[in-house]
């Protein structure tokens, strides 16, 4: 298989258990396919929602139970992608640090990438390591406002693609649906351009799939923005087994595909 940048996605919904406990041996399924991937010679890049997620503690604001939760989340991450010999560098974001700038220049303008792209590049680069990026709900309650459908974590996904200096092959949205649903129910397997305006409505008319409308629509939305400026994107279920190695693989019928225009 020929070597990819690829960037993944998951959110709380699919870190949790019962929609409470993080669920720790999804985890370690999720570390392995990322870590079998490196090994591959493919560069990845991780991004997690689940801080808040990760203390229980409903006593506690929700600021506080994302500072408090981040630490056990990565203690989670940490310890699976150990057992595959990797480290992990934590990168935790808010919309100042992924927002590009564009400036005149002989009459043009340029887009100038935020520099956390450039890091992340850099970490990519290395052979035993992982970043892993959350939007730092500490300090950036937009996603908190939205926690349930983790919609800034989508949005975050696509800044970060987009701000490379080359552009990634793949970005996988990892959802607890099995992709788009179109409005007689069945998954749409490829979304082309034509198809975009369709889409869009069955977000807004049929919740995707009927598991929360604001967060397919924000997924669908993140697609076509990747999409449009060339680079594929995969919406897929995280239940499913090696989610992540059959989207890299271009497994056919599998979520819904978004080829890059």
């Amino acid at each position: 298989m020929q070597s990819k940048t690829v960037i993944t996605k998951v959110g709380s919904s699919i870190l949790t258990r019962g929609g409470v406990i993080i669920d720790i041996n999804l985890i370690q399924k999720l570390a392995w396919q990322i870590a079998f991937l490196k090994r591959k010679g493919h560069r990845c890049f991780h991004i997690t929602s689940g801080a808040v997620k990760s203390d229980p503690n409903l006593s506690r604001q929700k600021d506080e139970r994302s500072a408090i939760g981040q630490c056990r989340l990565m203690s989670f991450y940490i310890r699976a992608f150990a057992e595959y010999g990797f480290e992990v560098a934590q990168i935790l974001l808010t919309h100042a640090d992924i927002s590009g700038y564009y400036i005149k220049k002989n009459g043009d303008f340029i887009f100038i990438a935020p520099k956390v792209s450039g890091l992340i590049e850099r970490f990519m680069a290395y052979p035993d390591l992982i970043a892993i990026a959350n939007n730092n709900d500490s300090v950036d309650n937009t996603e908190i406002d939205g926690l349930v459908d983790c919609r800034d974590n989508d949005n975050l996904a696509a800044h970060i693609a987009l701000g490379f200096s080359v552009k990634p092959d793949l970005v996988i949205l990892a959802s607890d649906t099995p992709g788009v649903c179109g409005k007689d129910g069945k998954v749409i397997p490829v979304v082309k351009s034509k198809d975009y305006e369709y889409v869009r409505s069955c977000a807004v008319e049929t919740d995707g799939c009927g598991y929360g409308k604001d967060g397919m629509d924000t997924k669908i939305s993140a697609c076509i923005h990747l999409a449009q400026n060339g680079i594929n994107a995969h919406i897929v279920s995280g239940h499913e087994s090696e989610c992540f190695l059959r989207a890299v693989s271009g497994e056919k019928n599998f979520g819904t595909f978004f080829p890059r225009i």
